[in-house]
């Protein structure tokens, strides 16, 4: 091609556009690990069949790295003697090359496509986010495709039906491959490195059969010339940006260039637009870098890969290497990127959570209930846990403005034995931790959730078996989102309404109403970048009998739940955060409905009595239906127009929940609880959506003791949303109360009180 011909004005504006917003990668970054990754000192016998003899790079053109960084894959253009076009490697350290061992070679295209002749040298190697499938290609542009009985591994690897002879003809003629996480488009930079395609697919992860939907000239969007050609890219996770390496063969210095292009709509190139690129610069003062024939991104974007073909020394013989750099943040070559759909999705699970956890424990008052109904004093108080005033600092947020009158005062009064029933007072601490496992798609992480919780009820027993009540429920979650620089925590105050009603026999309906306020803390590398708030209303009705087997006792159930979440609008501030170059993000008011039916049973052993207590093993097995439809959520570049309309939370509608716990009591009235929950996915219809596993671990304790004490909850919407909220407690002749009013109207007014009085 000829460069003069080809730098028509579009391309000068470009040329310019690059002048002003191209950075040197490697101004004040150091390589953190170079390595040419060889065998153990006695080899191993490769999935060929041979013994291992040459390290894994030789003539290399392609790198893969897992999105778990346990397992990377490099593509060879060298096939002759016993050198492999394919090599595995394991990382004990995950994403770290200093931690790589050779494991694994394969000359697959001879061996399994059965190619020869020139054909079975390999040119890059793509590999799904759930390790079965495995795309090739070769040096004349055609691929090929393979199943891995083993994911992330070659041994046993067997060709795709469909792929007698691909080379013959072969309309695609793709260098480099990438497919969209469900595997639903193909994507290729062809062999002269001059477009970039775009391809539907008529099976995932399966080249054979693809339509051409869009092709993106390269010599336009990245002003490649005579001497330069595209020889890699790589998408992240979302869809939303893409890296495209453009290799300089020209003499003199190389100029190898990573662009950084922006998509309005995921894995969509019709809507590509470049955000800037970085010029790779020398790794150190004495070492030329050669070619540059590959990149990769890993750990959430904040590890960059980089392959060189005969780099090394000025002087002295040149390796093929295979460099790491740490980047300040998650692809931070231009500019830092946040992460939103993980963001979200964190967010609704946080939001989903509050609804059960708050669920539960009422729940866990209607056991207490049940089995103490005949008793008039049904009070239950959990030890004393140190928190940082969260309660009261929560407390200064609004209701809902319909609210318009007093929803309760509550007093439990001392013993008397003229008043048959009275109001009976009851707190609970719980810890939680919930482990969300994800396997097959690469939009949706992994993440931890960590929510600590603590309740103030009160309920009133009617009549002989109706009871009605009312508790506050303060929790704080955290999250840890795998390979992410995002988190999110999120803190709650919970108003429940909850009452039994028996119908017939062992039959009875549980029921809860509450209504919550909730406050969200993004970080980015721990610092906070926005600030979100919410307001949250859900209800829960559940039927339940009860029947006798031996020693066990089961207990039928159904129970439907419903909730609806209002979040406001706020600024993602990752500019703020890092101190970096940052794209901001805007957040658009969102509303989540989420809903849930579930059928099955529970059950509880007879009452263990030992020396010193009682324990009551307990668990459940229940078929969930998820309601939810999915979440819609709008975002868009703060100081931008387009507005970006994502969907998320496109899980299986139906999982099985099972769970296992016990209750033991000590003799002083001490009492923990623990509760082990794991849902998995049953319905496997369509396999893109991801293999969902969600474990849940609930440590609960409380104490119940019999002594004179007072609680109350005031609270009244029509003056400025007045709230009190006192506890007393005699010890040792010493009357002990603590007392905090509130004026929810204003934030800034309120008191706590702490009184110690005896008469003497």
């Amino acid at each position: 091609m000829n460069f003069i011909k080809k730098f028509k004005l579009r391309n000068l504006i470009f040329f310019l556009f690059l002048l002003l917003y191209s950075t040197n990668l490697y101004a004040e970054l150091t390589r953190d690990f170079n390595t040419v990754i060889r065998p153990g000192t006695t080899g191993f016998i490769n999935a060929d069949g041979f013994k291992s003899t040459n390290d894994s790079l030789q003539d290399p053109v392609g790198f893969y790295i897992s999105p778990d960084g346990k397992t990377a894959f490099n593509a060879n253009n060298m096939t002759s003697g016993n050198h492999r076009c394919i090599t595995q490697l394991k990382l004990e350290t995950p994403f770290e090359l200093s931690s790589a061992t050779l494991v694994d070679e394969s000359n697959i295209l001879n061996t399994v496509a059965l190619r020869s002749g020139g054909r079975d040298d390999c040119h890059d190697v793509y590999v799904s986010p759930d390790g079965k499938h495995m795309s090739v290609s070769n040096e004349q542009g055609a691929i090929y495709d393979f199943n891995l009985p083993n994911p992330f591994s070659l041994r046993n690897a067997t060709i795709k039906a469909g792929y007698l002879n691909p080379f013959v003809n072969a309309p695609i003629r793709g260098d480099d491959i990438w497919f969209s996480h469900d595997g639903s488009k193909m994507f290729v930079i062809d062999v002269d490195g001059d477009n970039l395609k775009e391809y539907t697919t008529v099976s995932p992860f399966t080249s054979n059969g693809v339509t051409l939907i869009n092709t993106v000239d390269l010599t336009s969007e990245a002003a490649i010339d005579g001497t330069e050609a595209a020889v890699d890219f790589f998408f992240d996770d979302t869809g939303r940006t893409l890296m495209i390496l453009v290799n300089d063969t020209g003499t003199g210095e190389h100029d190898d260039t990573i662009f950084h292009f922006s998509l309005r709509v995921p894995f969509d190139t019709t809507t590509l637009t470049l955000a800037g690129s970085s010029v790779i610069g020398a790794y150190d003062g004495t070492e030329n870098n050669g070619d540059a024939v590959a990149i990769s991104f890993g750990k959430g974007g904040t590890r960059l890969y980089i392959m060189n073909k005969d780099g090394g020394p000025l002087l002295g013989t040149r390796t093929d290497t295979l460099s790491q750099f740490n980047l300040p943040c998650s692809y931070g070559i231009v500019q830092c990127l946040s992460d939103t759909s993980s963001s979200i999705e964190t967010q609704f699970e946080l939001v989903k959570q509050n609804i059960g956890l708050n669920v539960n424990t009422i729940f866990k008052r209607f056991e207490w209930i049940k089995r103490n109904r005949d008793d008039e004093n049904l009070s239950a108080h959990n030890f004393k846990i140190n928190y940082e005033d969260p309660l009261l600092k929560t407390l200064a947020n609004k209701f809902e403005p319909s609210v318009r009158n007093n929803v309760a005062s509550f007093i439990s009064k001392h013993k008397t034995e003229d008043k048959k029933s009275k109001w009976s007072s009851w707190s609970l601490a719980d810890i939680s931790l919930s482990i969300f496992g994800v396997d097959g798609n690469g939009s949706v992480k992994a993440k931890d959730l960590n929510t600590r919780g603590l309740t103030l009820g009160t309920d009133r027993k009617f009549g002989d078996n109706k009871f009605f009540g009312l508790a506050l429920r303060y929790s704080d979650g955290s999250s840890d989102i795998k390979f992410s620089e995002q988190d999110v925590t999120m803190e709650s105050l919970t108003l429940n309404l909850y009452g039994i009603s028996p119908s017939m026999n062992n039959q009875y309906i549980n029921a809860v109403l509450g209504l919550s306020h909730l406050r969200f803390d993004h970080r980015y590398n721990g610092n906070l970048s926005g600030e979100r708030t919410g307001k949250q209303a859900f209800a829960t009705i559940n039927y339940r009998t009860k029947k006798k087997h031996n020693f066990l006792n089961l207990t039928p159930t159904g129970k439907l739940t419903y909730g609806v979440t209002e979040l406001s609008e706020f600024t993602d501030f990752l500019g703020k955060a890092t101190g970096l170059p940052s794209q901001d993000i805007r957040y658009k008011e969102d509303t989540f409905v989420n809903g849930e039916f579930a059928g099955g049973f529970l059950f509880e052993t007879d009452i263990i009595e030992t020396d010193k207590g009682t324990i009551q093993p307990m668990g459940g097995l229940e078929i969930l239906y998820d309601l939810t439809n999915g979440v819609n959520y709008k975002h868009m570049n703060q100081g931008g127009t387009h507005v970006n309309k994502d969907t998320i939370h496109k899980h299986a509608k139906e999982t099985l929940k099972y769970s296992f716990g016990f209750e033991a009591i000590h003799l002083n009235g001490f009492t923990v609880s623990a509760d082990y929950q794991r849902i998995n996915r049953l319905n496997n219809k369509t396999k893109r959506l991801p293999k969902i596993k969600t474990e849940t671990f609930i440590l609960k304790f409380s104490h119940s003791k019999e002594e004179d004490n007072q609680f109350a909850l005031i609270y009244d919407p029509i003056n400025a949303h007045q709230t009190n909220l006192s506890y007393s407690k005699n010890i040792h002749g010493l009357d002990f109360k603590i007392n905090s009013n509130q004026s929810l109207e204003n934030s800034s007014e309120y008191y706590t009180n702490l009184e110690v009085s005896g008469k003497f």
